[in-house]
């Protein structure tokens, strides 16, 4: 009778692990797959940069963020032509913008690449790390860098010219604000 109590007592257990691995197992693999899927899908899409909303998505960018004051629309501003991608996009505005209108617009692009960079650093080619007051100190507004997002290195620029309003015909008017990105290889 002992050895049948023994008998069931060390069976039990292993009739339990038999039976949760197997659905431990089955629960855990359809939830991989399903993962796993959308990220392939997400990622095809992110990397459609020949579109502004591909190019954002991408990058990890925003409309928010690329809205300055006296917005009036975002568009691409420089391409490769074999490809189509779209290297640049620039914020077109209605009326110049003054000082603290660019120095808003500039700490809040700065910002948010910090926040997207690996290291919480972009790095301006022998210049040290991008400011805003790095950014005001120019007179043209411009600044170029590059730093590290997902694990590949971005090369950046940004320009400010407060001055480039949006005109009756949109394909004559020039961009206050642009920002281009690109990935290296």
């Amino acid at each position: 009778m002992l050895l049948s109590l023994v008998a069931c007592g060390e069976k039990t257990p292993a009739t339990n692990d038999e039976n949760t691995t197997p659905s431990s197992q089955q629960t855990e693999d359809p939830g991989q797959q399903e993962q796993t899927q959308p990220d392939s899908k997400q990622n095809e899409k992110a990397d459609d940069l020949t579109t502004v909303e591909g190019f954002m998505k991408a990058f990890g960018i925003t409309e928010d963020d690329m809205k300055c004051a006296k917005f009036t629309r975002i568009d691409k501003t420089s391409y490769d032509i074999d490809s189509g991608k779209i290297i640049e996009i620039g914020s077109y505005i209605s009326e110049a913008m003054t000082d603290e209108e660019v120095r808003a617009w500039i700490e809040k692009i700065i910002t948010k690449l910090d926040s997207l960079s690996d290291d919480g650093k972009i790095m301006t080619y022998g210049d040290g790390e991008l400011t805003l007051d790095y950014m005001m100190a120019k007179s043209m507004k411009v600044a170029s860098g590059s730093y590290i997002y997902k694990g590949k290195e971005v090369a950046m620029a940004i320009t400010v010219l407060p001055g480039e309003l949006d005109n009756e015909n949109p394909d004559y008017a020039m961009p206050a604000c642009t920002l281009s990105l690109e990935f290296k290889k």
